[in-house]
């Protein structure tokens, strides 16, 4: 099942209200969704089972709160803090060093900027 994985800033008016492209700046390497190429898309489908491993979120929901995408940046950022805890899932998922601090990075923006995450499968 494919899944892109959406920052929202705020619904308004009965819609989603989509996150600042330029608030991403620096995750341009992330690879994006299949109905999106903003920043605030990303491909969820190639991240969702790491994510869940080291944070316990799944990326297949329809909406996830603002604490969790803040769960989940402090969990990537203990994956890329503690490299050698993880290795076998850096190894599994074939993300380099420099990926996995983007993907941190995408999450502790969206975090920070009270984003909550949606999921389009």
């Amino acid at each position: 099942m494919g899944l892109d994985t959406i920052a929202y800033k705020e619904f308004r008016n009965g819609e989603h209200v989509e996150a600042d492209d330029s608030w991403f700046e620096g995750t341009e390497e992330l690879v994006r969704g299949v109905m999106g190429s903003s920043l605030s898309w990303i491909r969820g489908k190639v991240y969702a089972h790491l994510v869940e491993e080291v944070s316990g979120i799944s990326l297949y929901q329809e909406s996830i709160s603002n604490e969790n995408v803040h769960r989940t940046a402090d969990a990537l950022k203990d994956l890329n803090r503690n490299p050698e805890k993880y290795s076998s899932l850096v190894f599994y998922y074939n993300l380099d060093r420099h990926h996995l601090k983007q993907l941190e990075r995408w999450f502790r923006i969206a975090a920070d900027n009270g984003c909550y995450l949606c999921g389009w499968y």
